[in-house]
């Protein structure tokens, strides 16, 4: 199971929009399917409730929402 990314793991000076970014590029390389709604088609919180990326490959499925103190 993945290990997840802790406040020490000194992600924080990353933006939200930045670390979607390293995760989607990381997902493609490594041959997960990929869903998401780029920011700058959002409109009025498109979007909103559901996670930030969805990733699928071989049968697994994971739902991530983003976050960082930036």
């Amino acid at each position: 199971m993945p290990r997840r990314v802790e406040e020490t793991d000194h992600f924080n000076a990353l933006s939200e929009r930045e670390l979607k970014t390293l995760i989607v590029k990381l997902a493609y390389r490594m041959g997960w399917a990929v869903y998401h709604v780029p920011m700058t088609t959002m409109r009025n919180g498109g979007g909103s409730g559901y996670p930030d990326l969805t990733l699928a490959r071989d049968g697994e499925v994971l739902w991530m929402e983003l976050k960082t103190k930036v």
